[in-house]
């Protein structure tokens, strides 16, 4: 079988996928209530649970739990995930990973709307409190997001 689509670019390591910058379905000026923000780079829903629903076709795991990202403009980060949990945002919906690159989006409504929202979440086996490792050089930062439990 052939595949169709391009090869990823020589800097992402296997498995890794980037981020689309083109989409965003908004710019804020701050991150939403209820985010919490990591290494002021990103920023996700971890103050309720996201409802883990049945996943849809070509979901990797059992159940999908719709949550936004945000992510900080010009500010690279790399997102891991542990092994049975996977994460899809922008125009990446599809394209599950366990390691997003998140390559410095441009900013695209200047300085007083600097955060970019992208539609997407998380795909898991089971509800649980997932453990996001931010990363930008040598910095770290874990977010708890609950999953269709608390954490």
């Amino acid at each position: 079988m052939v595949s169709l689509d391009p090869p990823p670019p020589e800097s992402l390591a296997p498995g890794e996928i980037e981020l689309s910058c083109e989409s965003p379905i908004d710019t804020l000026a701050t991150p939403p209530t209820g985010y919490t923000t990591a290494l002021d780079a990103v920023a996700l829903a971890t103050a309720s649970v996201r409802p883990a629903s049945p996943s849809g076709p070509g979901d990797p795991y059992d159940l999908f739990a719709k949550t936004g990202l945000v992510v900080r403009a010009d500010r690279p980060v790399t997102l891991t995930v542990p092994p049975a949990v996977a994460v899809a945002w922008g125009t990446n919906r599809g394209k599950w990973t366990m390691v997003l690159r998140i390559p410095g989006c441009p900013g695209t409504a200047g300085p007083d709307s600097p955060w970019m929202a992208f539609p997407g979440g998380f795909s898991v086996r089971t509800p649980q409190c997932v453990p996001v490792e931010v990363r930008s050089g040598t910095r770290r930062q874990t977010l708890r997001v609950p999953v269709g439990r608390s954490c």
